[in-house]
């Protein structure tokens, strides 16, 4: 011990650490809002993707122990996680990786209860309506459910699913067309099996020759490639205004080998015109395959330069995979920070701009700054972490810190057989990134990269 601390302790009485309300307190000071209501602390996690369940976890992990009561709530529209991930492969080889494997009910992260813990952890299962910048948080019943489901019971005094919290995280994700995503506001997990099922059989179907694929994203070529690789017989085409747009160019040269390898076509500089089969049917919150003999994807060409494009591309079937867009319908655009285009403005550490309490993670954020920033499930795991550690810094009146960007990295599998990877400081050479990339998902589809919940739904004896 330095001599300065020696006398210090000698000269000054022992300092105590302030309660908990005071720390509060001295938290929303600083940040402009009023203090929140007395009793236990009151967290809330909104949306069951990897971000959110990490958040989750990761502040039961660190409340555990926590001195005074707390009340940690995770919001969901359906009552299990789904694997978007490892869909490509579950399309293509149902009985290898069966949906059912893919499904992890949201009941087994209550069953680590600690014993003698203040925390109590509970599930809401319901479509989230609205979000205010006061925290106040209105669920109603998910489509196809009658009523909100509290698991295991409600929060005091929210039966109606209408709550406020001291803290949120905002992880609502992003949707995108099925079967890459599950549809927004709901779905029963036995429906979810039965419409996955009939996308496979129908594209197993022999009738099924031509299969064209919209999108050139990263989900658009895997499922391209694991579609070709599985049926190698079928015509695959990729439609898009650009192949990986805003990769690095040789990612995106490394994947157009791959894709050729394959004999996948690719037509791109083109976008697909507004055709009455393609849309989403009314009241449906997200496309399906289509699967209509002698379709044609009617298309435009993106290229002012061009002088010759097709007029439309024949299909049997037809697959949207195109870019996500984020879930930020229960925000108020005149209240929060959204933008344009439906992302949540954070500050570096995370933090929502201009709104106390509040965090988020995920595909549903727009990160300041320069670097580009993925839309990818490791990522808001990544930042799930930094959000649990700053919402335990403010809980206890210190500084947050800031979310560091990685280095940008880039895997996918094209088909079990091959792959595509651009890693820090060496991108795509030597073939490195494109081996992890068929060493993560190769085998299984990426079904063992969900580390983070243990239990999936059971398979049918006939799956």
């Amino acid at each position: 011990m330095s001599t300065d601390a020696t006398t210090n302790s000698k000269t000054k009485p022992a300092s105590r650490k302030p309660s908990l309300m005071k720390r509060l307190s001295k938290s929303y000071s600083r940040s402009g809002s009023s203090l929140p209501h007395v009793g236990p602390l009151r967290i809330a996690v909104l949306g069951a993707g990897p971000g959110g369940i990490k958040a989750f976890q990761g502040l039961a992990k660190a409340l555990a122990s926590h001195p005074s009561a707390v009340d940690l709530v995770l919001v969901s529209d359906r009552d299990y996680y789904f694997n978007t991930v490892s869909t490509p492969r579950a399309l293509v080889d149902p009985t290898g990786t069966p949906v059912a494997k893919l499904i992890y009910p949201l009941r087994q992260l209550l069953t680590d209860e600690a014993m003698g813990s203040n925390l109590t952890k509970r599930v809401l299962v319901g479509r989230i309506e609205s979000v205010g910048t006061d925290r106040r948080v209105k669920v109603i019943p998910s489509a196809e459910r009658n009523t909100v489901e509290w698991i295991p019971s409600p929060l005091s005094g929210a039966d109606d699913g209408s709550f406020v919290v001291d803290y949120l995280v905002v992880a609502l994700g992003s949707h995108t067309a099925f079967p890459s995503k599950v549809p927004v506001g709901g779905i029963e997990s036995a429906k979810l099996v039965e419409q996955f099922t009939g996308a496979a059989t129908k594209l197993a179907d022999e009738k099924t020759h031509r299969v064209v694929v919209i999108g050139g994203g990263l989900v658009g070529i895997e499922t391209a490639a694991e579609i070709k690789t599985a049926y190698p017989t079928k015509d695959v085409t990729i439609v898009a205004p650009e192949l990986l747009p805003g990769y690095p160019a040789p990612f995106v040269k490394q994947a157009r080998s791959v894709l050729a390898r394959k004999s996948i076509t690719i037509i791109d500089h083109v976008r697909v015109n507004n055709a009455p089969g393609l849309l989403a049917p009314t009241n449906t919150p997200s496309f399906r395959p289509v699967f209509v003999p002698d379709f044609a994807v009617p298309l435009t060409s993106t290229d002012p330069a061009a002088t010759t494009a097709p007029i439309s591309v024949p299909a049997d079937a037809v697959f949207v995979a195109t870019g996500v867009a984020p879930n930020s319908a229960p925000l108020d655009p005149q209240a929060w920070p959204v933008t344009d285009r439906g992302y949540l403005r954070v500050t570096p550490d995370l933090a929502v701009e201009g709104v106390a309490g509040v965090f988020a993670v995920g595909d549903i954020i727009e990160f300041p700054g320069k670097d580009r920033v993925g839309k990818l499930a490791f990522l808001a795991g990544e930042q799930s972490k930094t959000a649990v550690a700053n919402i335990v810094r403010a809980v206890h009146g210190d500084s947050l810190k800031a979310w560091k960007v990685p280095p940008f990295t880039a895997v996918t599998a094209l088909g079990r057989d091959a792959g595509i990877g651009y890693l820090p400081g060496i991108g795509t050479k030597l073939g490195v990134g494109a081996a992890v990339a068929k060493k993560l998902k190769g085998k299984d589809g990426g079904v063992g990269l969900v580390d983070f919940l243990k239990e999936s739904l059971p398979v049918p004896a006939s799956a």
